[in-house]
């Protein structure tokens, strides 16, 4: 494991050294998210084939359920950890005690929380439905590694991580190949690998913790930077939760089960848009050559800062999003024309998932066009209009999804995901322009070519590529 500078003096990191911990760690990042979007593939690869329509309905609810449970866990703790001990290393201590009390008090409120609703809900399995909840509690063990995050040393928590993926893949795999489909014992084997993977990275990386501090950090002023982040990530996961509530309230596991493949489909696809603020700007030139620290968003936020007080915000998003927004449209190219091989190759009963996963590509596309715009906006310093309107987009999904998918089911569901995407992407884009960075100065007809090309360029490629991804299916299906 390599050695991490001490955190009790900020670290000299300056010049070809620091951009290349910059890029290392960024890569690190990336690889390890990449790993883990791979073997959650594969648990829901194998559930939709393994399980009944209304099992892998129910499971996949829980799973969006605990992603949000998880997120109030969180609530933006360690963000702000990461940016109070990186501007004041001296502090990590009293920091990081005030921050578990935080993660410990939130994982015990919504342990409680998610086992007397299972409870009064007349919840099946509702034993494994608590030991699950108890997995919550692991996420206090994450905070371990901000001072590898701090120092851009990246490697071992994320080797730790992804070998904690890899266990939920093998444990659900085991599970399944000796018969078992029962939803709790499933569950409990896909969060235990992430609890295991918490626990691992605080024992790896406990010798690198500073002494433990007499005193926590003043809990409020903690308070007060940490929950507009938590609550602005925690409305991103609640308009994904939302449909799946009204959805299992109204049609039942079946229909969700057929409505949540597409939409975690979806959730892979955005896996670029997701990563490439933090790659793009840790590749990106011309903003000076001291680099922040930090790790992914919180170092690109800073990136942006800088070009912000520079002035040239503008023409930096302007150059770094057609690029993605290009990756956007060729993806959504692809999944547009491979949708109908590949939903059934999850099992039959998926074609008719078919309307729901064509009309989500317009949402990976907006997400696509949008992703650099949203970290600009919290690099000009405003972070509450951001809050604002993404909490508008949840309110819009809610209501949306009220009005509309009684009349129209899980097509209509879909379509206020979209909605939903295009009016925090549109909100976003409207609160940087009067901000008075302008985010298309470097747009004109080049880009027009990009775009076009992408759409060109994905139609070509996903036609002249779906002999080889059908029998791949074949055989991976036999």
């Amino acid at each position: 494991m390599d050695p991490l500078p001490s955190t009790d003096s900020p670290t000299a990191i300056d010049g070809r050294k620091a951009s290349q911990r910059w890029l290392a760690s960024t890569g690190w990042l990336v690889a390890g998210r990449a790993i883990g979007s791979l073997c959650t593939f594969g648990i829901l690869f194998q559930l939709a084939r393994s399980l009944s329509l209304p099992a892998f309905g129910r499971i996949t609810f829980y799973m969006a359920l605990f992603a949000v449970l998880g997120n109030l866990v969180d609530l933006g703790t360690g963000q702000t950890l990461i940016q109070r001990s990186t501007r004041e290393p001296a502090s990590l201590g009293p920091l990081l005690r005030t921050a578990t009390r935080v993660r410990f008090g939130m994982a015990a409120l919504c342990a409680a929380v998610m086992i007397l609703w299972a409870w009064w809900a007349g919840e099946a399995e509702l034993g494994w439905l608590a030991a699950s909840a108890a997995t919550l509690f692991a996420s206090v063990w994450e905070l371990s590694n901000t001072p590898a995050r701090n120092a851009m040393r990246l490697r071992t928590p994320v080797l730790v991580r992804a070998g904690g993926s890899l266990l939920s893949l093998a444990a659900v795999t085991w599970l399944l190949r000796t018969g078992e489909h029962r939803v709790g014992p499933l569950l409990f084997a896909l969060l235990a690998g992430a609890a295991l993977a918490n626990w691992g990275q605080h024992m790896v990386l406990r010798p690198q913790l500073p002494p433990k501090a007499r005193q926590a950090a003043p809990f409020r002023p903690y308070w007060s930077l940490t929950w507009p982040l938590g609550i602005g990530a925690l409305c991103s996961h609640l308009a994904f939760w939302i449909d799946n509530a009204l959805i299992r309230g109204w049609f039942g596991d079946e229909v969700l089960g057929l409505y949540n493949l597409p939409v975690r489909l979806f959730s892979f696809s955005i896996l670029v848009a997701v990563l490439a603020p933090s790659a793009g700007l840790g590749l990106s030139r011309g903003i000076g050559r001291e680099q922040p620290k930090g790790d992914g968003d919180t170092r690109s936020a800073r990136y942006l800062g800088q070009a912000v007080r520079q002035g040239r915000l503008g023409p930096v998003i302007s150059r770094m999003a057609p690029p993605l927004f290009a990756v956007g449209i060729f993806g959504g190219t692809l999944l547009w024309v491979w949708a109908p091989d590949v939903l059934p190759w999850f099992g039959p009963a998926f074609a008719d998932s078919l309307t729901v996963m064509r009309i989500l590509v317009f949402a990976l596309v907006a997400v696509h066009a949008g992703a650099f715009w949203t970290m600009a906006l919290v690099a000009a310093g405003q972070t509450q209009p951001l809050l604002r309107w993404t909490a508008s987009g949840l309110a819009l999904n809610f209501i949306g999804n009220l009005l509309v998918l009684p009349i129209w089911g899980i097509e209509a569901a879909a379509v206020t995901t979209v909605a939903t995407e295009i009016w925090i992407r549109g909100g976003t884009l409207r609160y940087l322009m009067l901000t008075g960075v302008q985010p298309f100065s470097a747009w004109g007809a080049r880009t027009a070519v990009i775009l076009s090309g992408a759409l060109v360029a994905g139609w070509v490629c996903a036609h002249a590529l779906l002999p080889a991804l059908r029998w791949l299916m074949e055989v991976t299906a036999g």
